[in-house]
């Protein structure tokens, strides 16, 4: 692989690392909102966890290929989810608005691992391609799950608000 395509494909690793860092902090931030909706705090937990774990399987790949991970992305990353929390916060329908930013973001992510993935395909980089495809199925489930919450959180919402 040239110096330029080695570049190109770790900065997309990085990018991917920094991507599930700030889903980390987005998702921690979210599930401390949502006392009133028990199920999907214990889903942002488990996806709190997904992340760390895909955080740790990107810096290895990176680390193989004599890379290491961007402090500036990952801090730029967790700033702006930081960023996206108390907008929400400051929105009257914030659950309404806070699920649709973690929807928002994961159809991000899975665009991301997209790229990655041709990438890696392109570079005949055999795990870094599995792992892009393992993230992306987990990522397609998370925003399916994400999609129907859409609906479910607004129409509690809409009902308590009436209450």
């Amino acid at each position: 692989m040239s110096d330029s395509r080695k570049e190109d494909f770790l900065t997309w690793l990085r990018d991917a690392h920094a991507l599930e860092e700030q889903a980390e902090q987005l998702f921690e931030g979210q599930a401390a909102r949502y006392a009133d909706y028990p199920n999907i705090q214990v889903s942002l937990s488990a996806e709190i966890n997904h992340s760390k774990h895909f955080q740790k399987l990107l810096a290895e790949k990176i680390n193989l290929l004599g890379g290491s991970t961007s402090i500036v992305k990952d801090t730029v990353g967790k700033l702006v989810a930081s960023a996206q929390i108390v907008m929400g916060m400051a929105a009257a329908d914030e659950p309404v608005k806070g699920v649709l930013a973690l929807h928002t973001f994961t159809q991000f992510e899975i665009g991301s691992f997209k790229i990655l993935k041709a990438a890696a395909s392109a570079e005949i980089q055999d795990e870094i391609l599995l792992l892009s495809e393992s993230i992306i199925t987990h990522l397609e489930a998370r925003a399916a799950w994400l999609e129907q919450e859409l609906d479910h959180v607004t129409r509690k919402y809409l009902l308590r608000k009436a209450a």
